[in-house]
């Protein structure tokens, strides 16, 4: 019985190993990326960055029954001091990220 709950229960430890190595220095230290800030992932993003923006997009949809506000330029409650410039580049990238396949 312990065995079958040991194996149930077995949690996969290597990206906590990866960041126990990146916080002592050893090991390779770009298997962790850090974040990177909403306004980044909104003005400049990646493929990744466009994955979590049309992930987000998704649940918030899901979350509000077909309906999103998704208030640009605003990062929990924090203004990004975004320019006009940058306001119609996030309504470029939130569009593409809509317009996504899931």
């Amino acid at each position: 019985m312990a065995d079958k709950l040991k194996t149930k229960y077995a949690v996969d430890t290597s990206l906590f190993d990866a960041l126990v190595e990146q916080a002592s220095g050893t090991g390779n230290e770009s298997a962790v990326a850090e974040p990177r800030a909403l306004k980044q992932r909104l003005l400049t993003p990646d493929d990744a960055d466009m994955l979590f923006l049309t992930d987000t997009l998704a649940r918030r949809l899901t979350e509000g029954h077909g309906e999103v506000v998704f208030e640009a330029g605003v990062d929990n409650g924090t203004s990004m001091d975004l320019s006009d410039d940058d306001i119609k580049t996030v309504t470029a990238t939130l569009t593409a990220a809509a317009d996504r396949p899931l």
